[in-house]
Protein backbone atom coordinates (compact mmCIF):
# COMPACT_ATOMS: atom_id res chain seq x y z
CA UNK A 1 0.00 0.00 0.00
CA UNK A 2 2.90 2.39 0.73
CA UNK A 3 4.21 1.99 -2.81
CA UNK A 4 0.91 3.01 -4.39
CA UNK A 5 -0.63 5.38 -1.84
CA UNK A 6 1.61 6.38 1.03
CA UNK A 7 -0.78 8.99 2.40
CA UNK A 8 -3.62 6.46 2.63
CA UNK A 9 -1.32 4.00 4.38
CA UNK A 10 -0.24 6.70 6.87
CA UNK A 11 -3.89 7.50 7.53
CA UNK A 12 -4.60 3.83 8.25
CA UNK A 13 -1.64 3.67 10.64
CA UNK A 14 -2.89 6.80 12.46
CA UNK A 15 -6.31 5.15 12.72
CA UNK A 16 -4.69 2.08 14.29
CA UNK A 17 -2.93 4.30 16.84
CA UNK A 18 -6.27 5.79 17.90
CA UNK A 19 -7.69 2.33 18.71
CA UNK A 20 -7.49 1.89 22.51
CA UNK A 21 -7.07 -1.90 22.13
CA UNK A 22 -4.38 -1.83 19.44
CA UNK A 23 -1.72 -3.28 21.75
CA UNK A 24 -3.50 -6.64 21.68
CA UNK A 25 -2.69 -6.90 17.96
CA UNK A 26 0.46 -4.84 17.41
CA UNK A 27 2.74 -2.68 19.52
CA UNK A 28 2.27 1.06 19.08
CA UNK A 29 6.04 1.46 18.83
CA UNK A 30 6.05 -0.73 15.72
CA UNK A 31 3.39 1.46 14.11
CA UNK A 32 5.37 4.59 14.90
CA UNK A 33 8.51 2.96 13.49
CA UNK A 34 6.79 2.35 10.15
CA UNK A 35 5.59 5.97 10.09
CA UNK A 36 9.04 7.39 10.96
CA UNK A 37 10.82 5.16 8.46
CA UNK A 38 8.33 6.01 5.71
CA UNK A 39 8.88 9.73 6.22
CA UNK A 40 12.66 9.32 6.35
CA UNK A 41 12.69 7.15 3.21
CA UNK A 42 10.79 9.93 1.42
CA UNK A 43 13.16 12.64 2.73
CA UNK A 44 10.40 14.19 4.83
CA UNK A 45 12.60 14.55 7.89
CA UNK A 46 10.49 17.22 9.58
CA UNK A 47 7.53 14.82 9.65
CA UNK A 48 9.83 12.01 10.82
CA UNK A 49 10.93 14.18 13.77
CA UNK A 50 7.29 15.06 14.52
CA UNK A 51 6.37 11.36 14.54
CA UNK A 52 9.30 10.59 16.87
CA UNK A 53 8.21 13.38 19.21
CA UNK A 54 4.62 12.11 19.18
CA UNK A 55 5.90 8.60 19.90
CA UNK A 56 7.90 9.86 22.89
CA UNK A 57 4.93 11.84 24.25
CA UNK A 58 2.43 8.97 23.89
CA UNK A 59 4.86 6.27 24.98
CA UNK A 60 7.22 8.06 27.39
CA UNK A 61 8.86 4.89 28.74
CA UNK A 62 9.55 3.50 25.28
CA UNK A 63 12.92 4.06 23.65
CA UNK A 64 12.53 4.93 19.94
CA UNK A 65 15.78 3.15 19.09
CA UNK A 66 14.15 -0.10 20.22
CA UNK A 67 11.74 0.21 17.26
CA UNK A 68 13.30 2.53 14.67
CA UNK A 69 16.28 1.30 12.67
CA UNK A 70 19.55 2.97 13.82
CA UNK A 71 20.45 3.88 10.22
CA UNK A 72 17.13 5.70 9.91
CA UNK A 73 17.80 7.63 13.11
CA UNK A 74 21.28 8.53 11.82
CA UNK A 75 19.82 9.72 8.53
CA UNK A 76 17.27 11.88 10.35
CA UNK A 77 20.06 13.31 12.54
CA UNK A 78 22.27 14.11 9.54
CA UNK A 79 19.46 15.82 7.66
CA UNK A 80 17.94 17.80 10.52
CA UNK A 81 20.91 18.69 12.66
CA UNK A 82 19.35 16.84 15.59
CA UNK A 83 22.01 15.13 17.67
CA UNK A 84 20.79 11.58 18.23
CA UNK A 85 23.23 9.38 20.06
CA UNK A 86 23.03 6.20 22.03
CA UNK A 87 23.71 5.90 25.72
CA UNK A 88 26.01 3.26 27.22
CA UNK A 89 23.20 0.68 27.22
CA UNK A 90 22.26 1.40 23.59
CA UNK A 91 19.27 3.61 24.33
CA UNK A 92 18.51 6.65 22.20
CA UNK A 93 19.46 10.02 23.65
CA UNK A 94 18.43 13.16 21.80
CA UNK A 95 21.23 15.64 22.28
CA UNK A 96 20.39 19.16 23.25
CA UNK A 97 21.27 21.42 26.11
CA UNK A 98 22.83 19.89 29.19
CA UNK A 99 19.52 20.25 31.03
CA UNK A 100 17.66 18.34 28.33
CA UNK A 101 20.31 15.62 28.34
CA UNK A 102 19.91 15.15 32.07
CA UNK A 103 16.15 14.71 31.65
CA UNK A 104 16.72 12.06 29.01
CA UNK A 105 19.02 10.14 31.32
CA UNK A 106 16.31 10.03 33.98
CA UNK A 107 13.84 8.63 31.46
CA UNK A 108 16.31 5.92 30.44
CA UNK A 109 16.58 4.70 34.04
CA UNK A 110 12.79 4.29 34.24
CA UNK A 111 12.75 2.62 30.86
CA UNK A 112 15.35 0.02 31.83
CA UNK A 113 13.06 -1.31 34.58
CA UNK A 114 10.19 -1.85 32.13
CA UNK A 115 12.16 -3.19 29.17
CA UNK A 116 14.50 -5.74 30.79
CA UNK A 117 12.48 -8.80 29.77
CA UNK A 118 11.96 -7.72 26.15
CA UNK A 119 14.31 -9.10 23.51
CA UNK A 120 16.03 -6.49 21.34
CA UNK A 121 14.59 -6.40 17.83
CA UNK A 122 15.43 -4.22 14.88
CA UNK A 123 12.68 -3.29 12.44
CA UNK A 124 13.43 -2.15 8.92
CA UNK A 125 11.33 -1.30 5.93
CA UNK A 126 12.42 -3.33 2.97
CA UNK A 127 10.13 -1.69 0.43
CA UNK A 128 7.83 -4.68 0.00
CA UNK A 129 4.17 -4.37 0.81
Amino acid sequence: MFATDGEAALHELQTLLSDPNIDTAVRQGDIYAVIVEFYAANNNFKSAINALQEMKSRLPKINPSFYVDPQTLQSIARNTGMNFSTTENGDLDEGGSEDEGNGSEEEVVEEDDDEDDRPQRNFTLNGSA
